[in-house]
């Protein structure tokens, strides 16, 4: 992964520090898991720096709208700390 310094995503972002960066956006990761691609696994890990992993499949011959609206629920998705 390298330095958050060197990451492409901070550079276009113009955010000043990997945190402020790490605060503002989300990675999503979507890659094929069968030998085929024939199913996408969407990862995003979120409420950094507890680290909590939300993972989603689908099948690469769903509707594209179908993949859009699984990627937005997941960078939509709120997981928050509670101290008890």
């Amino acid at each position: 992964m390298g330095k958050k310094s060197d990451w492409p995503a901070l550079k276009a972002s113009k955010e000043k520090s990997g945190r402020g960066f790490e605060e503002k956006y989300r990675r999503i990761s979507i890659r094929g898991i069968t030998d085929r691609n024939s199913s996408l696994r969407i990862e995003t890990v979120m409420n950094l720096p507890i680290g909590i992993e939300l993972t989603s499949t689908i099948s690469t011959h769903c509707e594209p709208s179908e993949l859009g609206n699984r990627i937005l629920k997941m960078f939509r998705s709120e997981i928050t700390e509670r101290k008890i």
